[in-house]
């Protein structure tokens, strides 16, 4: 299984998806990303075969066109999708009215938390077909994780 990392960040916060990448490799699911000048024609070839889609945008990211159009891709293929986007993260391509587009706050992540799990749960009970069910299993563990990791390193940064 293979999970299509996108990211808007600062440079500063890339332990963030080296983070996220660890929490997958952990289950056995690999990760993939794409950045640079031949971004748009990599992040096709990397999402097709791709079972999940786990995208993070925080408030001062530069590269927050790139991350809306992986996102979007990945919608239109058809692939489970989770995307963090921190408050104050301007994404206007984005519906945030989407269950799995998750806004947060660094310094309280306990929303977060529960609103990844009540998306677990509704793929684990639902009639999702069981990639979701899984994509949303691992991913959502993994997603935990990497909530709680950026609440405290906030709070380090203060």
């Amino acid at each position: 299984m293979k999970v299509f990392l996108s990211y808007s960040i600062m440079e500063e916060e890339r332990t963030f998806i080296l983070l996220l990448g660890d929490k997958f490799g952990e289950t056995g699911v690999r990760t993939s990303a794409v950045h640079g000048p031949h971004s748009r024609d990599g992040s096709f070839v990397s999402l097709h075969g791709s079972y999940m889609f786990v995208g993070l945008a925080t408030q001062n990211g530069r590269k927050h066109e790139q991350l809306q159009r992986e996102f979007n891709m990945a919608l239109e293929m058809n692939i489970a999708s989770i995307l963090l986007v921190e408050e104050g993260a301007v994404l206007p391509d984005i519906d945030t009215n989407l269950d799995f587009v998750i806004t947060f706050d660094r310094e309280n992540p306990q929303p977060v938390i529960d609103k990844v799990n009540e998306l677990v749960e509704k793929y684990e009970n639902g009639d999702a077909k069981l990639a979701y069910k899984f994509a949303y299993n691992i991913g959502g563990q993994a997603i935990i994780n990497l909530v709680s990791k950026m609440s405290k390193y906030k709070v380090q940064m203060a």
